[in-house]
């Protein structure tokens, strides 16, 4: 029995400090897209107008994942921005749900940590708007498509 707690106290620590050492390095990466234009406050990116923010998100995804053995391939670029988005907000989320475990469980106690929820948080909320911008302009361009071959 208490090997068993150990091993599995041991397991959940070593996740911990895993899930917590990437998602330190993810907040201070300024490639990231979770910290896109990270000069600015989100609140002063929403005041912004839409579409030019839209434009030098799209200039800035076309720069940073043009596909190196096509440079014309338009749709690589898209793709893989949507994917660095969708693993940098599993990786933003799961620190979420571990630190309210270790709220849950008062693990603090035993482990000193520091919480960057609050700016996890804010992280994600900047990657929301992104996506929605991103697929916004999709929806936009796929109806500009459809309606010049009509």
């Amino acid at each position: 029995m208490f090997i068993t707690t150990a091993v599995t106290g041991a397991a959940l620590f070593t996740t911990y400090k895993v899930i917590t050492y990437k998602t330190n390095n993810l907040l201070v990466d300024k490639q990231a897209w979770c910290n896109w234009k990270h000069e600015q406050q989100l609140e002063q990116l929403l005041q912004q107008p839409a579409d030019l923010v839209t434009k030098e998100l799209l200039a800035a995804i076309q720069l940073q994942h043009s596909n190196p053995t096509n440079p014309t391939d338009y749709m690589y670029p898209s793709m893989t921005f949507l994917d660095v988005v969708k693993s940098e907000r599993s990786l933003l989320q799961n620190y979420l749900t571990t630190m309210k475990w270790m709220a849950r469980a008062h693990v603090g106690r035993v482990v000193n940590y520091k919480d960057a929820s609050h700016l996890v948080q804010k992280r994600l909320d900047r990657l929301a708007y992104l996506n929605q911008l991103f697929f916004s302009w999709a929806h936009n361009h796929r109806m500009r498509q459809a309606s010049v071959v009509d």
